[in-house]
């Protein structure tokens, strides 16, 4: 592994690794995946005898998606000449959570809490860029039915960036930040929605002895959100 120093900026190229192969994905985001589905199904699915169906309507919310954008954080490159990179804008999200409908309104309350990682490395070795998202959109029915748009507020906590294998070494930890969210949401059937997004947020390390830069999360993003 070589490693340069930090750079004044964001932590862009500042690491460069030798991974022998590829993988296809991470093995953390199957499991974390799997789990967020079996923890939060059967506890949202209560959800909706919270209120009479008279005057607001609740439904648990699943939603996976894929972004882009965000500062490089590390650049990995492997033995056979390719690379690939952690940027603090990607790449995998998933979330569950609860959307609020009062019946007499145009308008739903989404609330959410998700995994956000991006990943890079091969069979020895990779490195992840870490996030737990929680999310307040509120959405409006421009089109009742089909189309709605909206916004809110997004903070991210435990915020790191690991290594893992032979390129293993401490963590970097990141502040926990707040953004905000730009949403439209295209419903396919009462069940599915198809989301494309932008949030605007940005990550902030410092160890507290000199060292601290700070790192665009900015980023776009395609998704489903399903509900139950």
């Amino acid at each position: 592994m070589q490693a340069g120093a930090l750079p004044a900026g964001p932590l862009a190229a500042a690491i460069h690794a030798s991974i022998k192969t590829k993988v296809k994905a991470s093995m953390t985001l199957r499991i974390l995946s799997a789990a967020v589905a079996a923890v939060f199904v059967p506890m949202l699915s209560q959800a909706q005898d919270i209120a009479p169906p008279s005057a607001v309507t609740v439904r648990p919310v699943l939603g996976l998606m894929g972004t882009f954008g965000g500062d490089k954080l590390v650049d990995v490159l492997f033995t056979d000449g390719t690379s690939s990179a952690v940027t603090a804008g990607g790449t995998a999200y998933l979330y569950a959570g609860a959307e609020i409908h009062p019946v007499a309104l145009p308008l739903s309350v989404l609330a959410t809490v998700g995994y956000h990682v991006s990943s890079a490395g091969g069979s020895n070795g990779d490195y992840r860029f870490e996030r737990i998202p929680f999310e307040l959109l509120a959405m409006a029915d421009v089109m009742p039915g089909r189309l709605r748009l909206g916004g809110g507020l997004r903070y991210d906590t435990n915020v790191n960036l690991s290594s893992h294998g032979v390129v293993a070494a401490p963590a970097t930890t990141f502040k926990d930040a707040a953004g905000g969210v730009l949403q439209a949401e295209w419903m396919l059937s009462r069940q599915f929605g198809v989301v494309a997004r932008y949030v605007n947020i940005r990550y902030r390390f410092d160890d507290g002895a000199g060292t601290s830069f700070r790192a665009s999360g900015n980023q776009g993003g395609i998704g489903l959100n399903w509900y139950l």
